[in-house]
C-alpha cells in the first residue's frame, strides 16, 4: 500500500518544522513541497491525501487555492494554517469545509498539533476528522441560516448565532453573560407568564410542545411576533439544555388578521343581504340589519339615521341596544348642526371618536356621559338618481357605539 502524501504549500521557515514533526509520526507520510500555481498539475498526476497552505499567501491566494481545490472531482483534505486566531480567512475555510488551524507562536512542540490532525486526516479518524468536518459543516450552516439559533444551559444562553443577534438587537457576548435575563430582556410583558409557565413544566419534568408562539422584544424597546421551535435535552455538562430556532412571523400574524377580517366581512355582508331579502319594508330592514352588526362584531349599540325627504334632518329609523335618553337625543339631527352623525354625513368619511367622554366631536351631552367608550359613524351611500356610472350620493349614516376600553382599530374600519 502505498504512504499517504501530504503536499506542502508553505514558507521557508515552516517547511522543516511540518517536516519534522511529520517523520515523527507512524507511519511517517511522504512529504512534498510545491508552489502555489503547481498544486493543480501536482493533484492531478499525483493521489495527493493532504494539502497544507501556509499563512504566507494573501487573502485572495490563499481563497482562491481553496476553492480550486475543493472544486477537484476526487478532492484532497485542505489545511489551511494561520498566524492570527483573528484572521477573517478562517471563517471563509471553514464554510468551504477547510480544515484551518491556528499555529502556536512558540514551543519545541509547535508543529505537534498540526502533524497530529494531519495524521487524523491520514488515518480517517472517524471521531477527529469525520466528526470535526460535521461540526464545521454545522456551524457553517447555522450561522448563513435566515432563522434565529441559540442554545440553552440550565435556563441562559451558551450560544446564539449571527441572525439571532439580529433579531433582538443585542451582541452574542452580552446574550451570554452571566447576569443576562431573557425574561427580562427579551420578552415582551405579555408573554412573561407563558414562558414562566414553560420553565416550570420542564422543571417538573413534563413533555411539552415542541413549538409555541411569543411577543419577543428587541432591545430598543420595539416587539414581534416569533414562533419558536426548541428541543429539550441533556448537553455533555450533565446540565438540561435546549435547542431553539426563532423565526420572525410578524408578517404572517398581520395577515392572518387580515384573512380573519376578510372573513368576518364575508361573513357580515352575507349575512345584511339574507336579512335584506327576507325584510319585507325598509324599516324592518334596518332594524335586522342593526341585530346583524351586532351579533357579529363586539359593539354594545347600533343605529341608522336617514335624510328625511326635507333634506334638512338625519331621523333615527333602526337601532338595538341603544339607551332611550340616547334614542331621543338622536331621533332628529339637523344636518346644518355640529353633531358627530351631521359631520359624518357632510364629509361623506367615516368618522372614529376613539372616547365620547372627551373627544369635542361629540356634542350630544347624553352620549358624553354615557358608560359607552369609543365611536363609529360610517355615511351611508346610496345610487345617485340620475344613475351616473360610479355616482353616490348620501342617504345617511350608521353608527356603532363600543365598550368603554376597546379601541376601533384600522383593520376594523376598512
Amino acid at each position: 500500500m502505498a504512504a499517504p502524501f501530504v503536499l506542502l504549500v508553505v514558507d521557508d521557515t515552516i517547511d522543516p518544522l511540518l517536516r519534522a514533526a511529520l517523520r515523527a509520526r507512524d507511519p511517517a507520510p511522504a512529504v512534498v513541497r510545491a508552489a502555489p500555481d503547481e498544486i493543480g498539475e501536482v493533484v492531478r498526476r499525483a493521489r495527493v491525501d493532504v494539502v497544507v497552505i501556509g499563512p504566507h499567501l494573501t487573502g485572495a491566494s490563499s481563497l482562491a487555492l481553496v476553492a480550486e481545490l475543493t472544486a477537484l472531482p476526487a478532492a484532497p483534505h485542505v489545511v489551511a494554517l494561520f498566524a492570527e486566531p483573528t484572521d477573517v480567512r478562517r471563517v471563509e475555510c471553514a464554510r468551504a469545509g477547510v480544515w484551518e488551524h491556528v499555529l502556536p507562536t512558540a514551543g519545541t512542540d509547535a508543529f505537534a498539533p498540526c502533524a497530529a490532525l494531519i495524521d487524523r486526516l491520514l488515518r480517517n479518524d472517524a471521531r477527529g476528522a469525520a466528526l470535526s468536518a460535521q461540526a464545521r459543516q454545522f456551524q457553517a450552516l447555522v450561522e448563513a441560516s435566515s432563522d434565529g439559533v441559540y442554545i440553552l444551559n440550565e435556563g441562559r444562553f451558551s450560544w446564539v448565532n449571527r441572525r439571532f443577534q439580529e433579531m433582538v438587537g443585542f451582541s452574542a457576548h452580552e446574550l451570554t453573560a452571566p447576569g443576562f435575563s431573557m425574561l427580562d430582556e427579551i420578552t415582551a410583558p405579555e408573554s412573561r407568564a407563558l414562558i414562566l409557565e414553560r420553565g416550570r413544566r420542564v422543571a417538573a419534568g413534563e413533555v411539552l410542545e415542541p413549538h409555541y408562539e411569543f411577543v419577543a422584544r428587541r432591545r430598543d424597546g420595539t416587539t414581534f411576533d416569533a414562533h419558536v421551535s426548541i428541543a429539550y435535552l441533556e448537553l455533555d455538562d450533565g446540565n438540561a439544555g435546549a435547542l431553539g430556532i426563532m423565526q420572525d412571523i410578524t408578517e404572517r400574524k398581520r395577515f392572518e388578521k387580515v384573512l380573519v377580517r376578510k372573513n368576518r366581512e364575508l361573513q357580515l355582508l352575507n349575512g345584511l343581504t339574507a336579512t335584506v331579502t327576507a325584510a319585507g319594508d325598509v324599516d324592518t330592514t334596518l332594524q335586522l340589519a342593526c341585530r346583524h352588526v351586532l351579533s357579529m362584531l363586539d359593539v354594545d349599540a347600533a343605529g341608522v339615521s336617514l335624510l328625511r325627504p326635507d333634506q334638512r334632518t338625519l331621523t333615527l329609523r333602526a337601532s338595538e341596544r341603544l339607551p332611550h335618553y340616547i334614542a331621543e337625543a338622536l331621533a332628529d339631527v339637523p344636518v346644518d348642526s355640529s353633531s358627530l352623525l351631521a359631520r359624518a354625513f357632510h364629509s361623506g368619511v367615516v368618522e372614529v371618536i376613539p372616547d365620547v367622554r372627551s373627544d369635542p366631536r361629540v356634542t350630544v351631552e347624553p352620549l358624553r356621559t354615557s358608560d359607552f367608550g369609543a365611536a363609529v359613524v360610517v355615511p351611508l351611500r346610496g345610487r345617485n338618481e340620475r344613475r351616473v356610472a360610479g355616482s353616490h350620493r348620501v342617504i345617511g349614516v350608521a353608527f356603532a357605539l363600543l365598550p368603554r376600553g376597546r379601541s376601533q382599530s384600522e383593520s376594523d374600519n376598512d
